[in-house]
């Protein structure tokens, strides 16, 4: 038995649309701008309970400021304060300093301008300088999470001058294979 071939149609349905340059087109139906957008899911409370590390603002070695406060201040001040935090950071403090002010960078990421000063300066290569020399896995999930932290709310990420051994994909894939477990899933969440 012979298949049934379609029958040929020769003219337009009369619900078809004449005008068809005023149709759009397939690209246009299916895209959306959020598309465009790759955001990590570090810290993303509908698949894991977020405890962010807390911040003993007495122990710091400057004067604290919050996201809103410096969110309102002048670009040369809040680039003088993160200053501050970043002496502090790459100084010879112990570990437990270093986690204190980890800690106070959390909730700073969470504000675009602030995040996009961090990212897009020498504190990204300390990070990565930080993540690599420390063996505490506790310390190195704080900075991963911290690091998705400001690619999740930046509006703006220059891309690294490290190469692509100090890079910050090179750091996220080394620590892929890490034994810890919950640094493991913060780098693959990055």
């Amino acid at each position: 038995v012979a298949p049934a071939t379609p029958p040929v149609v020769t003219a337009s349905p009369s619900w078809w649309v004449a005008d068809t340059a005023s149709v759009p087109g397939a690209a246009e139906l299916l895209w959306v701008a959020a598309d465009a957008q790759v955001k990590p899911i570090v810290a993303n409370k509908t698949i894991e309970e977020v405890r962010y590390p807390h911040c003993s603002a007495s122990a710091l070695p400057f004067e604290p400021l919050s996201a809103e406060q410096l969110a309102h201040v002048a670009q040369s001040e809040l680039e003088a304060h993160l200053r501050l935090v970043y002496q502090s950071l790459a100084g010879h403090a112990d570990v437990n300093a270093k986690m204190n002010l980890l800690a106070y960078l959390h909730p700073l990421a969470h504000t675009a301008s602030i995040a996009n000063v961090i990212i897009n300066s020498s504190f990204l290569a300390l990070l990565l300088k930080m993540i690599r020399r420390f063996k505490s896995s506790t310390l190195r999930a704080v900075i991963v999470t911290l690091l998705g932290l400001l690619v999740r709310h930046a509006t703006l990420i220059v891309p690294d001058e490290g190469g692509e051994k100090n890079g910050v994909l090179a750091v996220l894939v080394e620590l892929t294979s890490d034994d810890a477990v919950a640094l493991r899933r913060r780098a693959v969440a990055c």
